[in-house]
């Protein structure tokens, strides 16, 4: 039952993804599929908090959710991070070289991880529950 609990309310370990061993040619682009790419962030899905680190020269689009309304644009050396205010499921993150050379491997690296529940959005949750349940007159 404690297992369970933590995986459902808990904060899961810190995943790192990066390009791999080929990187990302110019113009091309890489969907990471966290369930397929690495099977043990399955337990923990969906993310909610993602940083995405550019050290490569070149500018990169990244779109969150295969969601065309959530298309961000991270220039070099910048770092960029999604929390849970921002988007609060994260399933899929699809990054993109805009620039004219490849990003190699080590040159962008993303850390997802799932901020477990704590006291304020305990609070949150609790107070939408009762609120929600006075507009219906179940109370």
């Amino acid at each position: 039952m404690k297992e369970t609990y933590n995986q459902k309310y808990g904060t899961s370990p810190i995943y790192t993804f990066d390009l791999g061993a080929s990187g990302l040619s110019a113009g091309s682009s890489k969907l990471f599929d966290f369930e397929n790419d690495n099977p043990e962030t399955l337990t923990y899905l969906p993310f909610n908090f993602v940083n995405i680190v550019n050290n490569s020269s070149n500018r990169v689009k990244v779109t969150i959710n295969q969601d065309d309304r959530r298309v961000y644009y991270i220039n070099s050396g910048t770092i960029i991070n999604f929390d849970k205010k921002t988007i609060p499921a994260i399933w899929y993150v699809e990054i993109e070289n805009q620039g004219t050379t490849t990003i190699a491997q080590d040159q962008l690296t993303m850390t997802v991880y799932r901020e477990g529940i704590t006291v304020d959005s305990l609070v949150q949750k609790a107070h939408k529950f009762i609120f929600a349940r006075k507009k219906r007159n179940v109370i």
